[in-house]
C-alpha cells in the first residue's frame, strides 16, 4: 500500500493506465482504412492518420516508407480477399461477364478504396491477380499474345471505369434522366418523347448491356482483329 502511495506521488498523483500496445503496420493500414471508410473521397495524410491512433506524425514512418506505400498497403488490404466468384470452366464469354460482374460488386464493397487502385498512373499491385483471372479466361477462348492482352485491357478498362464513375456520381449513376422532363427537352421532341424510356433504365441494366455487347464484340471480331 505504501509503495503504491509512493509511486503515485513519485507521478504527480495520477495512476498509470494499462501500458499501450507498439504500434505495428497492421494497425496503422486498418486505421487508415477505417478512415477512408469513413470518409469516402477524402485524401489520407499522415497527421490525420496519427491523431486517429493517438501518436505523432513521425512515428508512423517505422512502419510504413511514405504516403505512397501507406496508400498502397491500405489497398492490398481492402482488397487482399479479392475472390472473384468466376467459374473454372463454362462457356467463356459467360465467365468474362461473371468476372465483370463480380469485379463491380467488389469495388462496390470498397468505395472509398476505389480512387486508389491507379497509384502514380498505373494500375496498383493489389489488381494483377484480378488481372490474370481474366487472361485466362481469354486464352481459353483462343486469343493469344497481343491480341489477349488487348482484350483483357478493354474488359478491365470498362468495367474499372465504369465501376468509378458509379461511385463518383451522387446516387451512383452518372446519367441519370429521373430529374427531366418534356419541358427540359422542349427542343428535342423526339428525344422528349423517349424520355419515359431513358428514366426507366437503371445503371445495373446499362452496365449488363454494355458488358455482354463488349463480350460479344470480342467474340464475333477480336480473334480475327
Amino acid at each position: 500500500m505504501a509503495g503504491r502511495r509512493a509511486s503515485e506521488k513519485a507521478s504527480g498523483g495520477r495512476r498509470e493506465g494499462p501500458a499501450r500496445a507498439p504500434l505495428s503496420r497492421e494497425q496503422i493500414l486498418a486505421t487508415g482504412l477505417a478512415l477512408l471508410e469513413r470518409s469516402p473521397g477524402t485524401e489520407l495524410s499522415m497527421r490525420d492518420l496519427a491523431a486517429e491512433l493517438g501518436t505523432a506524425p513521425m512515428s508512423l514512418y517505422r512502419h510504413v516508407a511514405n504516403r505512397e506505400d501507406l496508400l498502397e498497403g491500405v489497398n492490398r488490404l481492402a482488397l487482399e480477399s479479392l475472390q472473384l466468384e468466376v467459374p473454372d470452366d463454362g462457356r467463356w464469354d459467360e465467365r468474362a461477364l461473371a468476372w465483370m460482374h463480380a469485379l463491380r460488386n467488389e469495388l462496390h464493397a470498397h468505395p472509398a478504396v476505389t480512387p486508389l487502385l491507379r497509384l502514380h498512373g498505373t494500375l496498383a499491385p493489389t489488381l494483377f491477380h484480378v488481372l490474370d483471372s481474366l487472361l485466362h479466361v481469354v486464352q481459353d477462348a483462343g486469343f493469344e499474345g497481343r491480341q489477349a492482352a488487348l482484350a483483357v485491357r478493354e474488359i478491365a478498362w470498362f468495367t474499372l471505369s465504369f465501376a468509378r464513375a458509379e461511385l463518383s456520381s451522387p446516387g451512383g449513376d452518372p446519367g441519370s434522366y429521373e430529374r427531366l422532363s418534356a419541358e427540359d427537352l422542349s427542343g428535342v421532341p423526339e428525344l422528349a418523347a423517349h424520355l419515359p424510356f431513358f428514366a426507366d433504365i437503371d445503371v445495373d441494366e446499362i452496365f449488363s448491356q454494355s458488358a455482354r455487347h463488349l463480350i460479344e464484340g470480342l467474340a464475333h471480331n477480336g480473334k480475327r482483329a
